[in-house]
């Protein structure tokens, strides 16, 4: 699955929750909430890719402990039955 959530490239990414806070507790106008907004759309944009390559990690170590048990022509002729 492709990550929703676009990154903006013009602004930094929070490293943490924390880290948001701080910048928003530091701001003090509308343009800082606007870039406040999008920071924190970076933040959840990296939080849902790290997920994302998690699962993928999992899928590819399931793939292949299913291979050493049964190869893949194997599993496949198994199928026709």
């Amino acid at each position: 699955m492709k990550n929703p959530l676009v990154r903006t490239p013009l602004f930094i990414t929070p490293d943490s929750l924390e880290h948001l806070i701080d910048i928003a507790e530091s701001m003090t106008n509308g343009s800082e909430a606007w870039r406040m907004m999008v920071m924190t759309m970076n933040y959840c944009h990296q939080q849902v890719q790290a997920e994302l390559d998690r699962e993928e990690a999992r899928q590819e170590e399931l793939s292949v402990m299913r291979d050493a048990v049964a190869p893949r022509k194997d599993r496949r002729q198994l199928e026709l039955f």
